[in-house]
């Protein structure tokens, strides 16, 4: 049983690209790409990674800054409604680069610019930053293996730049990079390569025994329908509902609302949005938890990738807890103590390999769980 209203806009969130489930980071407020204060994600903030749709928003300026700063990040994409700036340092003699790194040969965006949106180099920068795609690289403990280079974009001079591309120092939306080695090599201008479709606001609230999904949609242009999917363990996920899309114009807020009637004590949910080609991207993932609910700890999403969350019940959250980590040894790689009023812990998982963990969690009033947790990678 469903039901449908309206409501109001909150946050922007933006869909997955390349066709699978991703984390969302987006940039809410400006600051330095380094610096975990400036990215928001479900759980607590961390910079941006593998795998990653990184978003930054309207009205938002996000610095890569330094005198041979790097980041490589693996089969991310980048969405830029705002301001991406490269600043070098006074006199600097390295590079300052984002390399996005593919393992597949086959085009894909990998940076996106909306009509307003800009990439360019600081009022001060005297050293030369590029955005560089590796096509058929792998990241490995932050370095990347194999791959070939292709510059997309420069804060320095690029000679023989086709017509209706650009390799900077300033770049305006809308415009897109692909990873490339062949035309168009650099940015194509004057196209935003089907920016995906913007939720700005996904939220859910228990409501007595039910579950109340809210979500506002931007640039519904090319959305068919949006699948409703709920899990009880955050990783195997059942439909539950399916609600046509409105066809909002690009720019034109359009308010959604679904409500699951009887859900679990325990339930994560997300949304599949289905376009009109039948391609299908994922928000990210919400947890609700209901008020009667005696559930002591659960972990999500099982399995992870790059990072798993500890949720704690409201009969447990006042309590201060300790987190030992045992490899499928039963060796103790990671220990952690949190103190009393922890609802939700963020654990990252960059480091740990492909393979089977036990979470060994002891309260300080004594009570104790054990969780198994897979990781792939």
């Amino acid at each position: 049983m469903t039901k449908l209203y309206s409501t109001t806009l909150l946050l922007l969130l933006a869909a997955a690209a390349f066709g699978q489930p991703r984390r969302l980071i987006k940039a809410t407020s400006s600051g330095d790409w380094g610096a975990a204060a400036t990215w928001t994600t479900t759980g607590n903030p961390t910079t941006p990674g593998n795998n990653d749709s990184i978003v930054i928003a309207s009205g938002v300026t996000v610095s890569i800054s330094g005198n041979g700063t790097t980041y490589n990040v693996q089969d991310a994409i980048v969405d830029i409604f705002g301001t991406l700036v490269f600043n070098e340092a006074s006199g600097a003699t390295k590079h300052n680069n984002l390399n996005i790194v593919t393992a597949s040969s086959n085009p894909v965006p990998i940076v996106r610019l909306a009509t307003g949106a800009t990439i360019t180099k600081g009022s001060s920068a005297n050293g030369t930053a590029n955005i560089n795609a590796y096509v058929g690289g792998t990241v490995v403990g932050g370095n990347i293996v194999g791959g070939t280079p292709q510059l997309k974009y420069s804060t320095g001079s690029v000679s023989g730049v086709p017509a209706g591309q650009t390799a900077g120092p300033t770049i305006n939306g809308p415009a897109f990079a692909q990873n490339t080695t062949g035309q168009p090599l650099y940015f194509t201008t004057g196209s935003n390569a089907a920016l995906p479709l913007t939720l700005t606001m996904f939220k859910a609230s228990v409501n007595g025994n039910n579950v109340v999904i809210n979500w506002t949609s931007q640039q519904e242009i090319n959305t068919q329908m949006f699948l409703i999917e709920r899990s009880t363990n955050g990783s195997s996920w059942k439909q539950v509902g399916a609600v046509p899309a409105r066809g909002g114009a690009s720019g034109v807020a359009t308010n959604y609302q679904f409500e699951d009637i009887g859900a679990p004590a325990l339930s994560y949910y997300r949304i599949k949005i289905v376009d009109n080609d039948v391609k299908t991207t994922y928000t990210s993932t919400l947890m609700t938890r209901l008020t009667n609910s005696d559930i002591n700890v659960s972990i999500f999403p099982n399995p992870a990738v790059n990072s798993v969350n500890i949720s704690i019940g409201s009969n447990l959250s006042q309590q201060g807890f300790t987190v030992n980590v045992l490899n499928h040894t039963g060796q103790l790689i990671a220990h952690r103590q949190i103190g009393a009023g922890t609802s939700v812990l963020s654990f990252d998982l960059t480091n740990y390999k492909t393979g089977m963990y036990t979470f060994d969690i002891l309260f300080t009033g004594g009570t104790r769980e054990t969780h198994k947790l897979v990781v792939t990678k």
